[in-house]
């Protein structure tokens, strides 16, 4: 018995596993093969009708946003698919397929567009510079934006996906102006947002120049000329203003700034002249309508860069009213014999000043005083308190910086100099056109090299370039020490080729004139040998060489004549008990005294070869490095800018 349902087991296991030779054939109907689907997240019901279980794949370019809910797969079915929402503008269609077996069918689920959204705008409103610019616009939307400028002065650039660069153009109407851009959805215009952009007018006057400055004392001094200099250049609409407290540094500004109270003096140019009104920084930022806003440091703090940190905040502070307008940083100047000072303050200028990206332009006013200081001037720049810049000469160089630095344009057209008159309507300062050559030279080089001292080469006004150690020599081989140079200023005047005067002549008065050209014509022509052999200066009426001046000859092979007269329409020809011309003079520094002078009150000076014969352009060179004249510093009082009683120039 065991043995027979042993064998009949493994008879009916095999029977099991033998293939089912009588299965039926895959049946699958998918009755509705296209279906649409509202927009919105939402489940498609399919029916299916099979004999075997089905299989259900979702196509893979739209598992993004449909998806197969699973199901029991039995002969009668009903395919779930989920659905998410659309968020583009356009219709969707995704696959799905349904597989019974060996057979198969495709159903196309379509989806409604969403309604276009712009749901975002990055700008909404936007302030740019008069001189153009451009900024950067995104558009957070579910449809492709195009943008549309409303003027024809702003253009679009497309960027990535709904990015845009906004370019406006220089305004050069003369007034302010707005514009918009829209920013509409492709598929429907109706949906936009727009950016409005507004831009003052940029100054494209080549004519007009405006200057503000928070200024100090030192500012002021810089200022003060800078109108006519301008106006000399060529400017015929200036608008000048400074903000003004005294001895004010950049932390006192950094306070005031944002004061509405009257804590400011302003100084302001009206019909060319200066007028002071009390108002406050924001009164006079708010128009925003400066080329230049003009900021420096008090002579005190200036050398010092710790004194410097506050650049940025009094810059940020600016910005909030004026965001466009150009910043310029005004180098400060050293006070007398004040060569550390000055590298103190290069240096603050250099490692805080020039890191601010902010500061577009430096005036090396400060500079160009140094420079100067290294011509005859010397220290006769500042005012008695050393630190103040004299009248007509350090006030005009800073004028000279600032109208070079702040126009980028030469100073070689302006030929303005100081014309203040006093209360007799007398000018009060004098020879200021001689100046002018060494002014410019400092204030060239200055702009040209901001940071660094440039010695003069014009030695002004009109120095006879004595070379010093020769000069040296032989004061001290006349018992002058040679640090008594340092005690003497040399005086400016010019050395006039082809030129001579005769005391004795009746030319005097002609020859006497103080102008060269005069000089030369009276001796031209027929006399065109005889001026060859000489050179002359202006000439020197008493009160212009002091007892104690020096007149100096350093060149062995000339000589000098001091001509003298008592009056310029009298000759001195030894009659009538008048003084003879003066002889040749071949002494190295011959001292003036009251003998010296005699009974002249004017004296001029013919340089001329001890052997007599024509001078050539060495013996002119010569000329001008071997004769001169040293007036003693304590015979000048305020410095060689205030010598002088008005009745003469040099």
């Amino acid at each position: 018995m065991a043995l027979l349902a042993l064998v009949l087991l493994s008879c009916n296991k095999k029977e099991k596993e033998k293939p089912d030779e009588t299965k039926e054939p895959a049946e699958l109907q998918v009755v509705t093969k296209t279906f649409v689907v509202e927009n919105g997240d939402g489940t498609l019901e399919i029916p299916v009708a099979a004999n075997y279980g089905i299989k259900v794949t979702v196509a893979e370019d739209a598992r993004g946003w449909l998806s197969y809910i699973q199901t029991k797969a039995i002969k009668e079915s009903t395919v779930v698919v989920g659905y998410r929402a659309n968020t583009l503008t356009s219709t969707r269609t995704g696959n799905v397929t349904i597989t019974v077996e060996d057979k198969s069918e495709t159903v196309a689920i379509t989806q409604a567009a969403a309604t276009p959204v712009i749901s975002g705008i990055s700008v909404d409103s936007k302030k740019v510079n008069p001189k153009g610019d451009s900024f950067e616009v995104t558009v957070t939307s579910n449809d492709e934006i195009v943008a549309t400028p409303a003027v024809n002065w702003i253009s679009v650039k497309p960027g990535n996906a709904n990015s845009f660069t906004v370019q406006v153009s220089l305004n050069d109407s003369g007034d302010a102006r707005e514009g918009t851009v829209v920013f509409s959805a492709k598929s429907d215009s109706n949906v936009k947002e727009s950016v409005s952009v507004t831009q003052k007018a940029a100054n494209v006057d080549p004519r007009a120049i405006s200057i503000l400055s928070f200024g100090n004392d030192a500012v002021t001094d810089a200022m003060h000329y800078l109108y006519p200099v301008l106006a000399e250049m060529g400017y015929t609409k200036i608008r000048l203003g400074n903000l003004y407290i005294g001895n004010s540094d950049i932390d006192k500004h950094l306070e005031a700034v944002s004061d509405s109270g009257k804590v400011y003096k302003f100084n302001y140019i009206e019909e060319g002249e200066w007028k002071t009104a009390d108002t406050s920084a924001v009164f006079v930022l708010e128009p925003e309508d400066w080329d230049y806003i003009v900021l420096s440091q008090t002579a005190d703090n200036a050398p010092n860069a710790s004194k410097y940190d506050k650049i940025g905040d009094l810059v940020n502070a600016i910005r909030v009213s004026n965001p466009f307008t150009s910043i310029a940083w005004n180098i400060g100047w050293a006070p007398k014999n004040g060569e550390e000072a000055f590298e103190g303050i290069i240096d603050a200028v250099s490692t805080v000043v020039k890191a601010n990206n902010e500061i577009e332009v430096v005036i090396p006013a400060g500079t160009a005083i140094q420079n100067l200081r290294t011509s005859h001037f010397e220290d006769n720049v500042t005012r008695s308190d050393n630190k103040n810049l004299s009248f007509n000469i350090g006030r005009p160089t800073a004028a000279y910086a600032w109208a070079a630095s702040l126009t980028g344009k030469s100073i070689d057209a302006s030929a303005y100099v100081p014309d203040d008159v006093d209360d007799k309507g007398e000018a009060k300062y004098q020879y200021e056109s001689d100046y002018l050559p060494a002014i410019k030279e400092a204030v060239k080089a200055a702009v040209a090299s901001p940071l660094k001292l440039t010695a003069s080469k014009e030695y002004a006004p009109h120095q006879s370039k004595l070379d010093k150690d020769l000069l040296k020599a032989g004061m001290a081989a006349l018992g002058y020490p040679e640090s008594m140079l340092n005690s003497y200023v040399e005086v400016p005047f010019t050395v006039i080729h082809n030129a001579f005067y005769n005391s004795s002549a009746n030319q005097k008065s002609t020859i006497a004139a103080d102008s060269p050209s005069t000089i030369m014509a009276g001796y031209s022509g027929s006399k065109g040998e005889t001026n060859r052999k000489f050179a002359a200066t202006h000439i020197f009426p008493h009160d212009a060489l002091p007892v104690g001046t020096l007149i100096v000859l350093i060149d062995n092979t000339l000589q000098y004549r001091p001509e003298g007269w008592n009056t310029l329409s009298t000759a001195n020809d030894g009659e009538g008990g008048r003084p003879s011309r003066p002889g040749n003079v071949t002494a190295n520094v011959t001292e003036v005294t009251d003998a010296w002078w005699g009974t002249f009150t004017y004296r001029a000076f013919n340089i001329s070869k001890r052997d007599g014969t024509v001078m050539t352009d060495a013996d002119w060179a010569k000329a001008e490095k071997g004769f001169g004249i040293l007036i003693p510093k304590t015979a000048i009082g305020d410095g060689l800018e205030n010598y002088g009683n008005g009745s003469w120039k040099w």
